[in-house]
């Protein structure tokens, strides 16, 4: 995995000033905009908690900040793609696209202030977006779907996306409802039912294993056993039925993962763990 260097702060720290606040769009940020817009680091990183109350995305990966990490400060020293910031009528920020970039921009700012012991003084740093005035809070989630160009948000990230907090009320039945409901297809209602599972308040499991966890046991909900599933063919089960069936299989996905194993374990061991558990009471 790709990731900055202890050596490559320091020099980061020694050849720019960065008490000067248009350091970063200075060097890292090439060409200029006319009517260029500009927030700093900590409102950026406002922007992006905002959104996040608003909506849940999937975490993020590390793997991929540590790469654009090395990306815009090492090898390119370049931000090629913007930021877009959405900014409502009451004046809150909310980041719609960028989130991977902006993580990697506050971990090497956070370094370098570090080594130079201005701390938190680099959050001052300015940082070129784009941005579009006058957005309602209701539609933040809609525009993070759609200008989130960095990554392929799937199906089922998608919806759960837009049955978040602020749609919902947090109601993880709801989403089960809106989903039973809303005319899928097999496999797009399994991957988006699944997030009844990532909903899950835990610290163990991955958001994206979880998905592919919740993924295995939709399907033994709504289908049983059958190793492949026709459309139309869903079982008959009601919204407390399935949350139901679902909090007990995910009990045993919980107890699987408390348990000590030598091995790392795949999804499908989860899986495996819990239908037997759930089979044998």
């Amino acid at each position: 995995m790709k990731a900055l260097k202890q050596v490559d702060i320091e020099l980061l720290a020694s050849e720019y000033d960065w008490t000067d606040p248009d350091c970063f769009t200075n060097h890292f940020q090439r060409h200029d905009k006319p009517g260029e817009v500009c927030l700093s680091v900590g409102e950026l990183k406002t922007a992006y908690e905002n959104s996040q109350y608003v909506c849940d995305q999937y975490e993020t990966k590390s793997s991929k900040v540590a790469e654009l990490s090395v990306g815009i400060f090492k090898e390119d020293r370049w931000l090629k793609t913007d930021l877009i910031v959405g900014k409502s009528k009451q004046g809150d920020y909310f980041l719609l696209d960028g989130r991977h970039r902006l993580l990697a921009i506050i971990q090497v700012l956070g370094l370098v202030g570090d080594g130079l012991g201005i701390g938190t003084q680099i959050l001052d740093q300015l940082v070129r977006i784009e941005l579009f005035e006058g957005v309602e809070i209701e539609e933040v989630p809609e525009l993070v779907i759609a200008y989130n160009e960095s990554r392929n948000i799937t199906k089922a990230e998608a919806i759960h996306i837009r049955l978040s907090k602020l749609q919902v009320g947090g109601d993880s039945k709801d989403l089960v409802r809106k989903v039973l409901t809303g005319g899928y297809t097999n496999k797009d209602m399994m991957e988006s039912v699944a997030n009844y599972f990532v909903r899950k308040p835990q610290q163990v499991i991955k958001s994206n294993t979880v998905q592919k966890i919740g993924e295995g046991l939709a399907k033994y909900i709504l289908f049983g056993k059958k190793k492949r599933v026709k459309d139309g063919a869903i079982s008959q089960i009601t919204v407390d039925e399935f949350c139901a069936m679902a909090d007990k299989l995910w009990g045993y996905v919980e107890e699987y993962a408390a348990q000590e194993v030598e091995k790392a374990r795949h999804y499908s061991d989860f899986i495996k763990y819990a239908i037997s558990r759930f089979e044998a009471k």
